[in-house]
C-alpha cells in the first residue's frame, strides 16, 4: 500500500494564509475598480499611498500583509484580532466585489 504523507498546516498558519490571499485579492479588485469610469479608493491612507507612489501603491500594502500573515501564522493559537483581521479582510473584498458587480 503507498502512503502519501499530507503536510500538516495548523490553524493559525491557515489563518496567516487566509489573510494574505484576501488581501491580494483586495489589491487586484481595487486595480479592477480603478479602471472602472468613475471608479476609486475609499480608504483615504491607501488613496494617498496612491497619489505618493503611483503604480507602485501595491508594494506597501504586499509588505504589511505578508507581516501579517508571518505574525499570525506563527502564533500557537489563532488569536481574536487575528479572527478580526480575516473579517476585516473579507468585509473589504466583499465591498470590493459588490461595487464591481452591482456598481
Amino acid at each position: 500500500m503507498l502512503t502519501i504523507a499530507r503536510p500538516r498546516v495548523s490553524a493559525p498558519q491557515a489563518v496567516g494564509a487566509a489573510i494574505f490571499a484576501l488581501e491580494m485579492l483586495d489589491v487586484y479588485t481595487t486595480q479592477l475598480i480603478l479602471r472602472l469610469p468613475g471608479g476609486g479608493e475609499g480608504n483615504p491612507l491607501i488613496r494617498e499611498t496612491m497619489r505618493a507612489l503611483g503604480n507602485g501603491w501595491p508594494v506597501p500594502k504586499v509588505c504589511v500583509a505578508a507581516f501579517a500573515a508571518a505574525y499570525f501564522g506563527t502564533r500557537s493559537r489563532v488569536s481574536l484580532i487575528a479572527l478580526a483581521a480575516v473579517a476585516l479582510c473579507l468585509a473589504v473584498d466583499g465591498n470590493n466585489l459588490w461595487n464591481l458587480f452591482h456598481g
